[in-house]
């Protein structure tokens, strides 16, 4: 028999579930009791002599089939209860497994698409290196337009006069940029990092960059304008900087959660 509560298979007579602790009810067992008691009596009154009502074993009959049809009815009752808890129990622990697995496969989709953007945003860095940044212009003339990589092999102005002198220390900025580009599908963690340092030595630089050129521009009595390609080169090392930080700290929780896992 079955427990009407969990469902749980439980012994013949029990007064409690062994699993639940419910009361176990015992109408089918005391039906079949009676009908087996009134079938030993009207046997036993059979056997001694004594005149048996047609009747009476009439009524033993159907109490019998009475008790049986109940018997069955109660055990299949149970069994499609127990049936039912049984599929609730496998939808209940399947629901999680299918949520972790949607959220895995969503945190590889966003992975990807932040690795492809990374991409782009350090082949814009090496072209905005060679970009003009800067415009001079010396008694109201227009001298010249200055990028960074001007500023890395020295700045002269059109007469040949030496502004500035080179910093080829800032040729590592489209380095960095250039192998980031090429060990981002090969090294991922590497990538990241080296893309998190070449936006923020991007930043950096430019800042630095900018006042060496103006402080340049000061002792020859020039003016220097700062153009599109110097904005545009400050946000993308600041959009690298942060899509490489994004990336290598959701590779940090996914070892986390792996490491929990196991």
């Amino acid at each position: 028999m079955f427990c009407q509560k969990c469902g749980a298979e439980i012994q013949d007579g029990s007064a409690f579930c062994i699993q639940c602790g419910a009361k176990v009810e015992q109408t089918v067992n005391a039906a079949e009791t009676s009908a087996a008691s009134a079938e030993k009596s009207i046997v036993e009154a059979s056997e001694s002599g004594s005149p048996v009502d047609k009747k009476a074993e009439d009524g033993m009959q159907e109490i019998k089939a009475a008790a049986k049809a109940l018997a069955e009815s109660g055990k299949s009752w149970v069994n499609q209860k127990a049936a039912d808890l049984q599929e609730n129990l496998r939808q209940q622990t399947q629901q999680p497994d299918e949520k972790v697995k949607s959220n895995k496969i969503n945190t590889r989709a966003d992975k990807r698409m932040l690795g492809k953007i990374l991409r782009i945003v350090a082949i814009l860095n090496i072209v905005l290196f060679f970009c003009p940044q800067y415009l001079v212009s010396c008694s109201g003339e227009e001298v010249g337009k200055i990028s960074t990589a001007d500023v890395a092999v020295g700045i002269e102005l059109q007469d040949g006069t030496e502004v500035s002198d080179p910093y080829p220390i800032l040729f590592i900025l489209p380095i960095l940029a250039i192998i980031v580009v090429i060990i981002l599908t090969k090294k991922e963690k590497a990538a990241e990092i080296l893309g998190a340092v070449a936006g923020a030595a991007t930043v950096i630089t430019l800042l630095i960059e900018k006042s060496r050129v103006m402080d340049a521009a000061d002792e020859y009595a020039c003016t220097v304008k700062t153009l599109w390609g110097y904005w545009f080169y400050l946000l993308d090392g600041i959009i690298m900087a942060a899509i490489a930080i994004i990336l290598y700290r959701q590779g940090n929780e996914k070892v986390e959660d792996q490491e929990i896992n196991s």
